[in-house]
């Protein structure tokens, strides 16, 4: 099938040296993220001016159900069901939204029907797909397999950690050649047949051969070696209907258009004082989410070029309001000791998005946790819900609907 080849060029406006000078709009009207302004503020984002209602859900126990590090999860929300897919059992459980535990026949193994090594999931209202050892294998709801779609396993398509399903039944992921001299933005069909790829970013012979010589391991796939090393690659981070670019040391968050792995400037983030200390400048981290009316991201400020921060803010979200174009950041709140939205909807525990979808935000909370914010909140609702679980219970999922 045809290759559709496309290029990015990092002009200076999108450079992280050019930060000192952004407004809540670029003259191209690429909206601002705020950072330094957000970050050395002291208002916190109120929760009650996005969402309209909070509700704390008990997930069921049981031997099926029982989750661990939930922080290292990813939440897939549907509009009847919630998948949580846990990275470091690399398991994928699954709830109805009054907390029912919904059984998800997951089998580890080699045979085609089985899971060897999932990375990480798609679920949509039709299906549950896994990209399980650079395969997509598709499942209905209740965990039967249905077929293993496309084979990602190609020597130019090797760094495909998270992938994108396109309105049109695509796939979307980033791709890297065997030599590691270049990135790609790629679209395949659910046969593995290429629509269109994207040149990313192609990196000086100096820079090959500098990461090759910093590589403590090599992995093969296909027959191509191909080199493991220290280098960051752009990431490809899925939200809700979107799907995005992270540059390292790029001011720029990119949008990519589906229909032909086109690289659109979605957003620039004025880091001010923060964008150019040490050789680790503060940069994006991971998109939660975004509606029509707000974006929420999540940007990492390096301890080795920031070594006074704050533990609690190595990692901050930001929350960039989309109508009046500014930025707040979550704050550390004391009353529930924990960072996110302040609750002024119940007065219960700060508010800490992992996904957005169907227009209501997700977030799970370990049960001891919210025990503990529980009684320092004195939140009537957290209370009543505190009283049914155990500090060995499952997670307690929290579900804000958007107004």
């Amino acid at each position: 099938m045809k290759k559709f080849f496309a290029a990015i060029y990092i002009l200076p406006m999108v450079l992280w040296a050019g930060c000192s000078n952004k407004t809540s709009q670029t003259e191209h009207n690429i909206p601002v993220i705020q950072i330094e302004k957000a970050f050395n503020s002291e208002d916190g984002a109120l929760l009650g001016n996005w969402a309209k209602s909070i509700e704390y859900i008990p997930l069921e126990t049981n031997e099926e159900s029982l989750l661990s590090d939930i922080q290292f999860s990813d939440l897939y929300p549907l509009k009847e069901r919630i998948y949580i897919f846990t990275h470091n059992g690399k398991n994928i459980t699954c709830f109805d939204y009054n907390g029912k535990y919904i059984p998800f026949k997951l089998h580890k193994g080699r045979a085609e029907n089985e899971l060897a090594y999932p990375q990480n999931m798609i679920a949509d209202e039709e299906n549950v797909i896994v990209n399980d050892c650079f395969h997509l294998k598709i499942y209905d709801h209740n965990g039967n397999f249905i077929r293993k779609s496309a084979d990602l396993n190609k020597p130019d398509y090797l760094q495909h950690l998270y992938i994108h399903k396109t309105g049109d039944g695509n796939f979307l992921f980033k791709g890297e050649d065997p030599d590691n001299t270049s990135d790609y933005a790629c679209i395949v069909d659910a046969d593995g047949n290429t629509i269109a790829q994207t040149l990313i970013l192609n990196y000086s012979a100096s820079e090959v051969e500098n990461f090759k010589s910093r590589s403590g391991a090599s992995s093969k796939f296909s027959g191509k070696e191909a080199s493991l090393g220290s280098r960051v690659p752009p990431r490809i981070k899925p939200a809700g209907e979107n799907a995005f670019l992270i540059i390292p040391n790029n001011d720029t968050l990119w949008r990519i258009d589906e229909r032909n792995a086109g690289l659109i400037p979605a957003y620039i983030a004025d880091c001010g004082e923060y964008g150019n200390v040490g050789n680790r400048p503060v940069e994006y981290n991971r998109v939660i989410g975004e509606t029509n009316d707000l974006l929420i991201v999540k940007f990492l400020f390096s301890p080795i070029s920031y070594p006074n921060i704050d533990k609690k803010y190595i990692q901050s979200c930001f929350v960039h309001d989309k109508v009046t174009n500014t930025t707040l950041m979550l704050k550390h709140d004391p009353k529930s000791n924990c960072t996110g939205f302040i609750n002024n909807l119940d007065g219960g525990i700060a508010f800490y998005p992992s996904a957005i979808a169907n227009g209501k935000m997700y977030q799970i909370v370990d049960a001891a946790d919210f025990i503990d914010a529980a009684e320092m909140t004195e939140s009537k609702k957290m209370m009543e819900v505190a009283a049914t679980i155990t500090e060995e219970s499952n997670p307690v999922l929290i579900v804000c609907t958007l107004k």
